[in-house]
């Protein structure tokens, strides 16, 4: 219900399912006697690989060190994976490497589906890696995104950190 003279703003989104031109129809219906329906006409143009669309691939950051965790904390770093282009991304593997079992890797699959990814432009994914040192080595993993973009189908991001084991202290004061 809109009292007399007032406005209400409308938000419609487009997922595309496909390249090519869309159009569709707004319609507004209301107890106007003069118009009872008003349409309002929708059209997008999503760029396809044959109009020279090129996706481009972006990985941030592309460095993230979790520092010098004590023994038993924890750390979680997030990465964007985002589409920078004009045409569609498609994301076939993400991979984690390390030879560090303190170090896990999650796709968020549950949120972001299986791969393959498709992305179109300025769409993007989250994903993290989770650090749970338990000795005092250091620990260094890799991120890597394979995809169709043609120019670096190969993005990759690091990962690094320390644990370190609780070695005591003494504050100088004594009880008696």
């Amino acid at each position: 219900l809109l009292d007399p003279e007032a406005e209400l703003d409308l938000i419609v989104e487009f997922t595309p399912s496909d390249w090519g031109a869309a159009r569709d129809q707004l319609v507004v219906s209301s107890n106007d006697p003069d118009r009872p329906e008003t349409a309002v006409e929708l059209t997008a143009q999503v760029p396809g690989p044959d109009d020279g669309a090129v996706p481009d691939i972006a990985l941030e950051p592309n460095n993230h060190d979790f520092g010098v965790l004590t023994i038993p904390d924890t750390g979680s770093a997030e990465f964007t994976l985002r589409n920078e282009g004009d045409g569609e991304l498609i994301v076939n593997e993400v991979r984690f490497i390390s030879a560090s079992s303190e170090l896990s890797f999650d796709r968020q699959e549950a949120i972001n589906g299986p791969l393959p990814w498709s992305l179109v432009p300025a769409e993007e994914r989250k994903i993290r890696v989770h650090y749970e040192p338990d000795d005092d080595g250091f620990d260094i993993g890799e991120v890597v995104v394979l995809s169709n973009d043609p120019d670096e189908p190969e993005a990759t991001a690091f990962v690094s950190g320390n644990g370190r084991t609780f070695s005591g202290f003494s504050t100088g004061w004594y009880i008696y």
